[in-house]
C-alpha cells in the first residue's frame, strides 16, 4: 500500500517535485492469541491468553525534496495544537494541525511560523492573507520574512483509493515566491502536504502513518 501510495502522489504533484513518504494510516492491529491450552494443563477449557490489540506509535515521513533525504520521525511532544515530531539524529519538525512552523537540524532552519491565517483559509476563509517567517542570520540575529499569500482549491484527488482535496497556498514577496500544497481528507484534516522550510532547505513533504 505504501509503494502504491507514493506513485499515486507524485503523479497527483503534476510537475512539481515528487511527494513521497504519504502512506495510510491504519492506527492499531491485533495479534492473535499464541497460547495453547490441553485439558491437562487447563481443566476448564478457557483460554490461557487473551488477544491484546498494540498500539502502533504514529510516524511522521519527511522527505527534503532538494537533498533527496527522507527520514522518520516519531511524536515527541504536544504543545497546545503543536506536535512535535523528532529523528534519533535531532532533525525535528513542528506542525499546527498540519501547518509547518518549525523545524531544527535541517541547517537553514525555520524558527517559527504562523500557521492560524493558512488553516483559516482551508476552512474557506476568502480573501489574501499574510504569513509572518522567522529565520536566524550569519550572526544568529532574528530574521522576519512577511508574505502575501493565496489559497486555491484544486478540487478532489482520489489518492491509493482515498478521496482527497488537493489546496495550493502561494505566498510571495517583493523578490520571491513559493507554493505550499495541502491534501486534506472529507473532514478536513491535512494528510499530507508540501510546505517550504527556508531559501536554503527549499520545501519538504510531510505525511503521518
Amino acid at each position: 500500500m505504501k509503494s502504491v501510495m507514493l506513485f499515486a502522489l507524485a503523479a497527483a504533484l503534476s510537475g512539481c517535485a515528487a511527494l513521497q513518504g504519504m502512506i495510510q494510516s491504519d492506527g492499531t492491529k491485533t495479534v492473535a492469541p499464541h497460547s495453547v491450552a490441553t485439558p491437562a494443563s487447563n481443566p476448564s477449557g478457557k483460554p490461557l491468553f487473551s488477544a491484546t490489540p498494540i498500539v502502533t506509535q504514529p510516524v511522521l515521513e519527511v522527505t527534503i525534496l532538494d537533498r533527496g533525504a527522507q527520514a522518520r520521525l516519531n511524536k515527541v511532544g504536544q504543545n497546545g495544537t503543536v506536535t512535535t515530531w523528532a529523528s534519533k539524529d535531532g532533525i525535528s519538525v513542528s506542525l499546527d494541525h498540519g501547518v509547518l512552523v518549525a523545524t531544527r537540524g535541517l541547517g537553514d532552519d525555520l524558527m517559527a511560523a504562523g500557521a492560524q491565517a493558512t488553516l483559516d483559509a482551508l476552512s474557506g476563509k476568502p480573501g489574501e492573507y499574510r504569513r509572518i517567517y522567522r529565520f536566524l542570520d550569519a550572526q544568529n540575529h532574528a530574521d522576519y520574512e512577511l508574505m502575501g499569500c493565496t489559497m486555491q482549491t484544486r478540487g478532489p484527488e482520489t489518492v491509493a483509493d482515498r478521496p482527497l482535496n488537493r489546496y495550493e497556498e502561494t505566498c510571495r514577496t517583493f523578490t520571491d515566491s513559493h507554493t505550499n500544497i495541502y491534501w486534506t481528507d472529507p473532514v478536513g484534516r491535512i494528510v499530507a502536504s508540501r510546505q517550504w522550510v527556508s531559501p536554503l532547505v527549499g520545501s519538504l513533504t510531510a505525511s503521518e502513518s
